[in-house]
């Protein structure tokens, strides 16, 4: 090495705080040779390094800097090995919880397979509503003025004029936070004070009430509910802010909308130490790399979802389509690629015999069912193979469960994965498989992807306390679930949720696309800087999405009928 780059690497190490010694610069030396690296290539990488395990203007012995070269290795190995679409294993997924204590997220000990076999106990259903509401409680006070809503929401009770008040960023230290529900027992008749709560409605009486971690009370309203609150989708269960009075013993609500969500930099800005919430996460010294890595990057994922043989013309689609990917080698190199393919893969729902193995006795007619999934199966992945060898040698297959199609679990949420051994023929034919939950979330480096096949707005709906606002119904839909930060916000009642496993279902921070695939058309969202999309039905129209890791960019486009 010449002195000029010996004298350059000791400025940039100086830099840095660190002071290396003539056996550190020697043994940086020596890697080089041996890795076959250059120099601005590697030096960045392990100045992080020391900088992390040293205090500034230490001096670097050879044998830190010996150190320091193993787990720069270590991580390139771990970096290339996360060069491909990542299925974030649902038993994986972070179980992540705001402490009101310590004002930050702490990581939960997992449950393991095991969570699935045992019902969950209410203790624990509890559990994880009280951990989405103090989630959303902590972001609001982090974005909104209380104490200047109050007034300015009294005044103004129109929906642009709630949305333009929670807009507005506190700047006065002093004004008091969201009133708990307890805490309104003697205020005074006419002060308008805001509160976080859970809407629900008593199904015997009809009288609707107001919920926090302290009490629960009686609401009463005195606006045109549909007129004056945010867009959204107000549902049985719905976590609302509402502006009122507190007079005879009755919350007098006076305006309500939903809790604004939050872009994903505000949200990790926000954060006073690093937190993996989404899972498979990189150590924090690797985000850098990796997202220079994911500049260069040639992956490219398609998402089809419906993929439903038994419909006239889907097999024939996505020959289409597999033909002439694999034409564009030069733009689509087969091993860069990773296929999602999301059921219904049966066009009429499965009938279940023991819903925890999805098996029958004889005669109960569920083994026809469950013959003709295998039969599905077994023609996509067989096009697959006559179509395109090449992306079947080297391309990645996900496959994920459709409202239709069986589930150890039953109709359970998240659903989990198709077992293993439904799949042992397709494993003879597609050398990449992977086997994911629904709801899954996908990872590529630094990108975060959540996958939901289920028709959310229309369960949404279904139980509705108020009309929604006179807008496209995707464009309520995505409010509804990033304001709730949650992709199926219903309470137990409506919804069977494993509470072991809900994790998988919240939405915060939002990542960086959200696929919300259901049976309407196709459409795009971008909301808090995040973007919604929904690929529509492939079997009814041929149209899939398009993702691009290295730009975050995503296309919808078709395949003719």
């Amino acid at each position: 090495m010449a002195q000029k780059q010996r004298i350059a690497i000791l400025k940039k190490a100086h830099m840095r705080g660190c002071v290396l010694e003539p056996d550190a610069l020697k043994a940086f030396e020596g890697y080089l040779k041996t890795a076959q690296k250059g120099v601005d290539e590697v030096l960045p990488d392990v100045l992080g390094i020391l900088s992390e395990t040293t205090h500034g203007g230490e001096r670097i012995t050879g044998a830190l800097m010996n150190d320091a070269l193993d787990r720069y290795g270590q991580n390139s190995t771990s970096l290339n090995n996360a060069e491909a679409v990542q299925v974030v294993p649902l038993f994986k997924v972070p179980h992540v919880r705001y402490s009101e204590r310590t004002k930050g997220f702490i990581e939960l000990q997992g449950e393991g397979p095991q969570a699935i076999l045992s019902a969950a106990p209410p203790a624990q259903r509890v559990r994880a509503l009280h951990d989405r509401f103090l989630t959303i409680k902590q972001r609001l006070q982090r974005t909104v003025n209380f104490k200047k809503a109050h007034h300015s929401i009294y005044k103004d009770q129109s929906a642009a004029g709630w949305e333009a008040t929670l807009a507005t960023e506190s700047t006065d230290e002093d004004r008091p936070p969201l009133y708990r529900l307890a805490s309104l027992e003697g205020m005074p008749g006419d002060l308008v004070m805001t509160v976080l709560a859970r809407l629900s409605r008593d199904p015997g009486t009809e009288d609707h009430w107001l919920e926090d971690d302290t009490t629960r009370i009686k609401v009463a309203f005195e606006f045109d509910i549909g007129e004056c609150y945010t867009s959204g989708i107000f549902f049985d269960g719905v976590i609302v802010v509402a502006i009122g009075r507190w007079q005879a013993d009755v919350f007098r609500c006076t305006g309500m909308g939903m809790p604004p969500a939050e872009a994903r930099a505000h949200s990790l800005a926000a954060l006073p130490t690093y937190v993996d919430f989404f899972g498979l996460g990189p150590p924090q010294n690797q985000l850098a790399p990796m997202k220079e890595r994911e500049k260069n990057s040639l992956h490219t994922v398609f998402m089809l979802t419906g993929v439903c043989p038994a419909r006239a013309g889907t097999l024939n689609r996505l020959g289409t389509l597999l033909t002439k990917v694999a034409s564009q080698p030069d733009v689509y190199p087969p091993w860069g690629l990773t296929f999602v393919l999301a059921g219904s893969f049966m066009d009429k729902a499965f009938e279940y015999g023991d819903t925890m193995t999805c098996t029958q006795d004889a005669g109960d007619g569920v083994g026809d069912n469950h013959a003709a999934f295998q039969r599905y199966i077994n023609q996509v992945v067989d096009r697959i193979a006559h179509t395109a060898p090449a992306l079947a040698e080297q391309a990645s297959f996900v496959f994920i469960p459709g409202p239709n199609d069986p589930a150890v679990g039953g109709n359970m949420y998240p659903r989990l994965p198709f077992p293993a051994g439904w799949f042992e023929g397709a494993a003879a034919k597609l050398k990449n498989v992977e086997l994911a939950s629904n709801p899954c979330r996908l990872r590529y480096l630094t990108r975060e992807i959540v996958f939901f096949r289920e028709d959310v707005s229309a369960k949404l709906l279904a139980h509705s306390l108020v009309p929604p606002l006179k807008e496209p119904g995707h464009v309520t839909l995505v409010k509804t679930v990033a304001d709730q930060a949650h992709l199926l916000p219903l309470p137990p009642r409506f919804a069977s949720v494993c509470a072991p496993l809900e994790p998988i279902l919240r939405l915060y921070p939002l990542p960086d696309l959200v696929v919300l695939a259901d049976r309407d058309a196709s459409w795009t969202q971008v909301y808090k800087d995040c973007p919604f999309v929904n690929p529509g039905s492939f079997s009814r129209s041929g149209t899939f999405l398009i993702y691009e890791p290295s730009t975050g960019g995503y296309d919808l486009q078709m395949v003719p009928v």
